[in-house]
C-alpha cells in the first residue's frame, strides 16, 4: 500500500512540472504535449491511489496531498484558460 509519503510525491511532481509549463508559457515558449500529458498521468496517479485508500477505507492524509485536490478531475486542463 502507499504511504501518503508516496501520495505527496506524486502530488510535488504535479505541482512542479505544472509550474514550469506555466512559467514557459508566459516566457511565449512552446510546451510539448508530452509535458501536459506527463501532468495528467501524475494526477491520474494520485487519484488512483487516494480511490483505491477509500475502496479500503484508509483515510486520506489531508484533504489535500502535494498540491493535487481530490477533485482535480473537475478543473480544466492546465491549456486552457480559467472561465472568467
Amino acid at each position: 500500500m502507499s504511504s501518503p509519503d508516496d501520495l505527496r510525491a506524486f502530488g510535488d511532481s504535479a505541482q512542479a512540472l505544472e509550474a514550469q509549463i506555466a512559467e514557459a508559457e508566459a516566457r511565449g515558449t512552446p510546451v510539448p504535449p508530452e509535458a501536459r500529458a506527463m501532468l495528467e498521468s501524475l494526477r491520474q496517479l494520485a487519484r488512483a491511489i487516494e480511490d483505491l485508500q477509500a475502496s479500503l477505507g484508509v483515510e486520506p492524509a489531508s484533504e489535500e496531498i502535494g498540491g493535487v485536490e481530490p477533485a482535480a478531475a473537475d478543473r480544466p486542463p492546465v491549456d486552457e484558460p480559467p472561465a472568467a
